[in-house]
């Protein structure tokens, strides 16, 4: 049998029986788990010229890639989950500073009102100003730094969706040494 006969088939009856014992295999793998991979494989011990061992093999390696795939998955959704929870929390934090520094600009306007100052002219305007302008940028470093935080994730994500093909060749590749070792 040649280096791609397991993968291919051998003739027309090799070809229908690769096909239905690695479908076996993959499907029992991502139904059932390790052991129903194995029975899937065993099972389809009699198509492409392949023994038992080698299809209970080659099913533990889509199995093990499975999971990986699963996992970097699983992980990528997770990274987009908290990029999303981040966004969410620097909105909440910045209303609440925005409201925080709006009682701090009007409790200002009151002490100045109180100690008979003119607010609107001069220099109790002029810190008004100051005051409203730092909290504008208060404000606009939360956002940032909420924004930076989401990247960070959705980076995250995007390398675990960037691994799947890298897991599922190595895959392969693994399933093929498998079946050069039996």
């Amino acid at each position: 049998m040649s280096g791609f006969e397991w993968l291919f088939g051998a003739g027309a009856g090799g070809t229908a029986g690769a096909t239905a014992g690695t479908t076996a295999a993959t499907t029992a793998a991502t139904t059932a788990g390790t052991t129903a991979g194995a029975t899937a494989g065993a099972s389809a011990a009699t198509y492409g010229g392949l023994s038992a061992a080698q299809w209970a093999q080659i099913g533990s390696a889509v199995i093990s890639t499975g999971a990986q795939v699963g996992q970097n998955v699983a992980s990528a959704d997770q990274a987009n989950t908290l990029a999303n929870a981040a966004l969410a929390t620097a909105r909440q934090e910045e209303f609440v500073d925005r409201r925080r520094s709006t009682a701090l600009i009007a409790k200002q306007k009151a002490a100045g009102a109180a100690a008979g100052l003119d607010i609107s002219s001069g220099t109790p305007n002029e810190l008004l100003l100051d005051s409203a302008y730092n909290a504008e940028l208060n404000a606009l470093n939360i956002r940032k730094q909420g924004r930076f935080n989401a990247d960070y994730y959705k980076t995250q994500a995007r390398r675990s969706k960037a691994q799947i093909p890298g897991l599922l060749f190595g895959g392969l590749l693994k399933g093929y040494g498998d079946y050069l070792k039996v």
